[in-house]
């Protein structure tokens, strides 16, 4: 029920690098880990699955609908002597607030309006994660 919440299109990638989805997947989590982008709290990398259907642009899937949301703060980040785009696909569903509701009660999760958001601002991080949770109030 969550994946189109999951998924995210990546624009603008170099041509003629032959850049593979591992690669592209290899290096998103590198980015995602060492920004502090990820939650910890669970095992493996947090970019499951990686499409590149045509050389220009690819798709990536997240383990969390927050993590996702997290994501979109690469945007802008350079591979080679590209900025990549990280965006919202056009197909892009969000996750009912009933189910986000229920899902943050059960596991403990950050706020669930940290699940609603199209994307965090640049000092936002997961809640556990380095650089703790959310910007300031008034910011």
């Amino acid at each position: 029920m969550t994946r189109r919440a999951r998924r995210l299109h990546v624009g603008n990638l170099p041509q003629g690098a032959n850049l593979t989805p591992q690669m592209l997947q290899q290096y998103l989590n590198g980015m995602l880990i060492s920004k502090g982008l990820h939650d910890h709290r669970i095992k493996g990398d947090p970019v499951v699955a990686c499409n590149i259907p045509q050389g220009k642009f690819g798709f990536i899937e997240l383990r969390t609908v927050h993590e996702t949301t997290a994501a979109l703060t690469l945007d802008g980040v350079e591979l080679g002597d590209n900025h990549l785009k990280v965006q919202r696909p056009h197909d892009y569903q969000p996750v009912p607030d009933e189910i986000i509701k229920k899902f943050a009660k059960l596991s403990g999760h950050p706020d669930p309006q940290d699940f609603k958001a199209n994307g965090p601002s640049h000092k936002t991080t997961l809640k556990g994660g380095a650089g703790d949770t959310k910007a300031p109030e008034g910011t």
